[in-house]
This record gives C-alpha cells, sequence and structure tokens, in this order.
C-alpha cells in the first residue's frame, strides 16, 4: 500500500506498511497526494486544531479557498460550543453532472442527524437519516462533531437539480486524498471570506426564502438540490 496520510486526534501523520508512523510537520504539503484516513475518535475540532498550528498549511488552505481561515479557527476552537442537532459530519463527493452525460466528482462536507423540518437538506439517506447543508453553520456548532468520511458516493437522476432524492442508478467508491479531505472540509465550512461574510449571506438566504414566488420555489427550495 505504501505511504498513507492519517489524521489522528493527536496529529497528521504519515504511516507506512511497515507501521513506522510520524507526524507530517512542515512537510505535510509533500502529502497532500496521499491516501488519507480518519481516525475513528477524530472530531473536526481536532482536524482544524492540527491544521492552525501548521502555519504553512493553514496559509495553503487559505489561499486554495480564498478565506480568512484564521477567523473561522477562532470561531471553532475559541468560541463557547453550542449544541449542535446533528449527529456527525462527513466528508462526502458530490457529483456535478456536464452536457447531461458526463460528471465530476467533488469532495464536500455534510451534515448528518435527524430528517426534521428545518435546515437546509441535501437528501435523505436510506436509513431515514437526514443529510444536511452546513455551509451556512457556526463552527462551534460543528467543531465537537465526529469527522467521517464516505468514499462511497451515487449518480442519480442525471441532469437533475433535485437528482440526490431520486432512486441510486450507479455506485461508485473513491478514495480520499489528504486534499479532498481538507478541501471538503474547507472549502464548504469556509465557502464565503469570513464568518461574518458567512452570517450576511445567510441573512439574504432567510430573506429571499420569505418573499413570495409565484413559481413556488424558493431559496432553501433551490439550495437542497445544489
Amino acid at each position: 500500500m505504501g505511504q498513507i496520510a492519517l489524521i489522528t486526534r493527536q496529529n497528521i501523520i504519515a504511516a507506512e506498511d511497515n507501521d513506522i508512523e510520524r507526524p507530517v510537520g512542515p512537510d505535510v504539503l509533500q502529502y497532500l497526494s496521499r491516501p488519507c484516513g480518519i481516525s475513528s475518535d477524530v472530531k473536526l475540532s481536532d482536524l482544524m486544531s492540527h491544521v492552525s498550528q501548521n502555519p504553512r498549511l493553514q496559509e495553503f488552505l487559505s489561499d486554495y479557498v480564498g478565506a480568512d481561515i484564521a477567523a473561522y479557527h477562532a470561531e471553532a476552537l475559541d468560541t463557547p460550543p453550542a449544541v449542535s442537532r446533528l449527529e456527525h459530519v462527513e466528508v462526502a463527493w458530490y457529483a456535478n453532472w456536464r452536457d447531461g452525460n458526463v460528471f465530476t466528482a467533488s469532495p464536500q462536507l455534510q451534515g448528518v442527524g435527524p430528517d426534521e423540518d428545518k435546515g437546509i437538506k441535501i437528501f435523505t439517506q436510506p436509513s431515514g437519516q437526514g443529510v444536511w447543508s452546513v455551509a451556512y453553520t457556526p463552527l462551534n456548532e460543528l467543531a465537537g462533531l465526529y469527522l467521517r468520511a464516505d468514499a462511497t458516493f451515487r449518480i442519480v437522476g442525471a441532469g437533475s437539480q433535485q437528482s440526490m432524492v431520486v432512486k441510486s442508478e450507479m455506485t461508485f467508491i473513491k478514495a480520499f486524498t489528504l486534499l479532498d479531505v481538507l478541501q471538503g472540509v474547507y472549502s464548504t465550512v469556509c465557502h464565503f471570506e469570513s464568518p461574518d461574510a458567512r452570517d450576511e449571506a445567510y441573512e439574504e438566504v432567510l430573506a429571499f426564502d420569505g418573499e413570495d414566488d409565484d413559481d413556488g420555489d424558493d431559496m432553501l427550495s433551490w439550495l437542497e438540490g445544489n
């Protein structure tokens, strides 16, 4: 199998076939293309703590996603925690259709929790659990949740914005690299330049959702399919 990157509660480490493990430290960028695993006891706050303590990685991710990651880390790690209704967060693949029959798969972070009528739901799992957008969620609500990764994804309802709620047509497994995990987390929760910009955008979403729409569509419904 060779060398992999492993996210643990203590660090991001490089693991070898011969069981030699060492922190990646300042050489972390050399491991971005390595297959990546996440220990079962890791929480989102652990990953963010690792990144915040690695200036080279934090600077890289700030440039990569175009956001003030230090401000998001402060919200996650220095703000009193808030109770979340979610059970955990997970990095998962999201398929974007191009030209009808071609798709690209990109990683994103999503929340998993009770399928109740609030929040921005992406789809409902066969188990009945809801899968929720966390792009607008303050990080002190997410930091204490366990971080998982689901390498299985389904291509359903080609060409439909609401495709994720249609029955499965094709199922794939695509392993995550360290960059995939980091991109999935940070491109989602740092989608806006700063936490303040995120909160302002969410207020606009709520205001739009409250307006009458002759077609019966609203912003929240559109977001559920994107």
